[in-house]
């Protein structure tokens, strides 16, 4: 029964430090207990695997750009063998993947996550192009 009495405590000021957090964000620095602006998260996958005829690769990948109601909050880019620039074509912006290729296949992928107001979903899903491909059309 020594035990418990440590354990109860500990419990207790664990909870007291985390209500303690939450009320200093609340009241001190005015943060709002709900989110004030409605919105969703959308995440976008892109993966391909592309069979060059020669060696050389080059394919292009039209990519979300931030607007007005539009976060971009994170964005994973890889790639094997190939290299990657970012390129920003007027208000859009253009991923570009080139390079040599050893192997027979050449494997990219894009993962991303945006943060939409809800107003803004209907002219974001107009304005989508997922991508536009320069390569193998075997």
């Amino acid at each position: 029964m020594k035990i418990r009495q440590p354990v109860t405590i500990l419990a207790f000021t664990l909870f007291a430090i985390t209500v303690s957090i939450i009320m200093y964000r609340i009241f001190w620095l005015k943060y709002p207990i709900m989110p004030t602006i409605p919105g969703q998260v959308w995440q976008l996958n892109f993966e391909a695997s592309i069979l060059p005829e020669g060696r050389q690769v080059v394919t292009t990948v039209a990519l979300p750009s931030e607007r007005a109601g539009i976060v971009i909050t994170e964005e994973r880019i890889a790639s094997e063998t190939l290299s990657f620039n970012l390129f920003q074509e007027g208000g859009n912006r253009v991923g570009l993947w080139s390079g040599t290729t050893e192997k027979g296949v050449a494997s990219i992928s894009i993962q991303g996550y945006s943060a939409f107001k809800t107003q803004t979903l209907s002219y974001i899903t107009d304005s989508f192009s997922l991508y536009r491909y320069t390569g193998y059309d075997g």
